[in-house]
């Protein structure tokens, strides 16, 4: 029997970036299908900054799929216990977490670290110097 991934997309910009709900789910559904996995309508994330109802509310019906595929690794949520928690519940219920724009899929522990890297490296840019600041220095 063929898989069946749900998508998961945001109505709301992470990292400053905006990507049309339309266009999140083409990229979605073109992943699956490059998979050959079923794509399920995607949930659509509430505009609330830093909320997760959704998110959370699918990881906790995974019964009914082999896996959940978010538009980016970037719609992660920021705080690193609260992916971990996301993590552990998807590897112990043996389904896969999946990001269609990188291509990068979790299905066990060892999967992990290269998406964290990824998450971690975004986060650090936000505090990094912007080149506005070094305008005063010339």
């Amino acid at each position: 029997m063929k898989k069946s991934y749900r998508g998961y997309i945001f109505s709301r910009p992470f990292f400053k970036e905006r990507v049309p709900q339309s266009v999140q789910n083409l990229v979605i559904r073109n992943y699956c299908n490059n998979k050959k996995v079923n794509f399920l309508l995607s949930k659509a994330e509430y505009a609330i900054d830093d909320s997760y109802s959704i998110l959370d509310f699918v990881i906790d019906n995974l019964k009914k799929v082999d896996g959940i595929v978010f538009y980016s690794i970037l719609m992660l949520p920021k705080k690193k216990d609260y992916r971990n928690k996301i993590y552990k519940k998807i590897i112990s219920n043996k389904k896969s977490l999946n990001f269609a724009l990188e291509n990068i899929s979790i299905q066990n522990d060892k999967d992990i670290p290269r998406v964290e890297n990824i998450v971690n490296s975004r986060i650090t840019l936000d505090y990094c110097p912007k080149p506005k600041d070094f305008i005063n220095f010339v």
